[in-house]
């Protein structure tokens, strides 16, 4: 996976839910999340070749379940300061639950920082 060296984590208080970025994520992990949301519309090639050419991944953990419950893979559009979201899945056991709200707060609370000027 192409994805840069800064790694960060986002724990919420009282939620057994952490968030990371660009930690050493495996395959297996990513596709745990994502293979059942979009799997058959992309096919498992085109969905790994996705995943390898991000430069950003963000996770949700259940330290609960000891499992990635969600995964946004985002590319740098560095000319222009923007990131493009190229998939963003929240596992149908989770959904509805906030993760996929607090995993998007993470990204954009990130991207100000980065002094980003847009998300699409």
């Amino acid at each position: 996976m192409n994805v840069s060296d800064n790694k960060s984590k986002l724990s919420l208080s009282s939620s057994p839910i952490s968030i990371y970025h660009n930690s050493k994520f495996s395959f297996d992990d990513v596709e745990s999340v994502l293979e059942p949301l979009f799997g058959n519309y992309y096919g498992i090639s085109e969905l790994r070749a996705i995943i390898s050419n991000v430069d950003h991944i963000w996770c949700a953990y259940n330290t609960t379940k000891k499992q990635y419950v969600a995964c946004a893979l985002v590319r740098t559009y560095n000319k222009d300061k923007v990131l493009f979201i190229n998939l963003f899945g929240v596992t149908q056991a989770c959904q509805g639950q906030g993760i996929g709200t607090r995993l998007l707060k993470a990204i954009k609370n990130w991207v100000q920082k980065q002094k980003y000027v847009a998300i699409i």
